[in-house]
């Protein structure tokens, strides 16, 4: 088989095909590849970094690079089972707060649940803390995600008002997400979950 570079440097040395023709006549590429190439845009796609700014300056360990290496690697991972059967995500920065980088030290399997409440999403804040944006009266509003909707927290003269109401809110929902899936998920992940910290500069 003849090694495909992926991103320009991902070698797909994968020992059979990375797809196959299913019942009815379509073409499916196998969940490992799907795990791999999800993992090296994130790294190395320039498109990927240019709509999800934060992943910029995200890294991988350099035998990544290798989708067997990868594969052998993640595949000893806590849930890694449920990545392919029940649609885990790869995380990067749950056991190590703010890392950018993916390698076998870092990374934990989670429900997509878990992974989406702790996506940071800065399009309306601009440089406020999490959760916190400006109204017209110039007056500041926390929101938080909370239980599969936008929650409301209220309004409140300072930045810091609202960003402690927020921290407030956001650790009581990893709280029930860790306990939703106390077991699932490994101990390290759970505990990552329960005692996260929020800085006002994060």
């Amino acid at each position: 088989m003849v090694n495909r570079k992926v991103f320009g440097v991902g070698i797909n040395d994968w020992d059979v095909s990375c797809s196959y023709i299913d019942d009815n006549g379509k073409k499916v590429t196998i969940k490992e590849y799907l795990l791999w190439y999800s993992m090296l845009s994130r790294c190395y796609s320039s498109y990927t970094k240019k709509v999800r700014p934060t992943y910029e300056n995200v890294t991988c360990d350099e035998s990544w690079l290798s989708m067997k290496k990868f594969i052998n690697d993640v595949s000893n991972i806590h849930g890694y089972d449920h990545c392919l059967e029940d649609g885990w995500v790869l995380d990067k920065d749950i056991l190590v707060k703010g890392n950018k980088h993916y390698s076998i030290k870092t990374c934990c399997f989670v429900p997509s649940e878990i992974n989406g409440s702790l996506t940071i999403r800065s399009l309306h804040r601009g440089d406020l803390p999490l959760g916190v944006t400006k109204n017209r009266a110039g007056k500041y509003v926390s929101r938080c995600g909370y239980d599969g909707s936008r929650l409301h927290i209220g309004v409140y003269d300072t930045v810091d008002e609202a960003f402690n109401a927020y921290v407030k809110v956001k650790k009581s929902e990893l709280k029930r997400l860790a306990d939703k899936y106390r077991y699932l998920i490994s101990e390290d992940v759970y505990f990552a979950l329960i005692n996260r910290e929020f800085n006002i500069d994060d």
